[in-house]
């Protein structure tokens, strides 16, 4: 009764270069994903979709406004590396949540997207969210702001909980107290 999606999803995905993968989840844990991927190869069983940030971000206890946005940073289930997705609710007629919808845009693509290559007077740039987290940053500032290196699931382990970046990586949480005044 979901292939309907299949068509929606694919021209998500064709609609931005940047643009990996796209798929619904609704209340009852049904998943659509396309390209498709056989997601169990990737994912242990214990592993539960409400319990991601991709999931739960978009649900009506923490989105009671019901507006599309952008996740937290996770590492990538589906092995794309670490990733932000452009999620929305779904409701039905009647006002009830059905489901989650969303686009995967991998950090890297995004970066290469925004972080311009030749700013003047040696300047950098870098791009954090709401809450200061980076989600973009050139490896200049990377070096100095010290930040931990990133982990990445090079041995294709199955990802068991979700894995977000690390609160070293939240400029408004800094170490150095002086750079995280500087941003608040």
């Amino acid at each position: 009764q979901t292939q309907w999606f299949d068509m929606h999803l694919k021209n998500a995905v064709n609609s931005s270069d940047a643009v990996v993968a796209s798929w619904v989840i609704d209340s009852d844990a049904m998943i659509r994903y396309y390209p498709f991927r056989e997601l169990h190869n990737y994912m242990s069983d214990l592993s539960n979709f409400f319990d991601w940030s991709f999931y739960y971000e978009a649900d009506p206890k923490h989105n009671p406004q019901k507006k599309a946005l952008w996740s937290s940073i996770y590492m990538d289930p589906a092995q794309n590396g670490w990733m932000t997705s452009y999620i929305a609710p779904v409701y039905d007629n009647n006002n009830t949540f059905r489901a989650v919808v969303g686009v995967d845009v991998p950090i890297k693509a995004l970066a290469q997207e925004i972080l311009p290559k030749n700013i003047p007077f040696d300047g950098e740039v870098f791009l954090t969210d709401d809450e200061g987290m980076i989600i973009a940053i050139s490896d200049k500032l990377n070096l100095f702001f010290e930040l931990v290196k990133l982990k990445r699931n090079e041995n294709n382990e199955l990802i068991v909980h979700e894995v977000l970046k690390p609160i070293e990586h939240n400029l408004l949480k800094h170490k150095n107290k002086n750079i995280a005044i500087g941003f608040k």
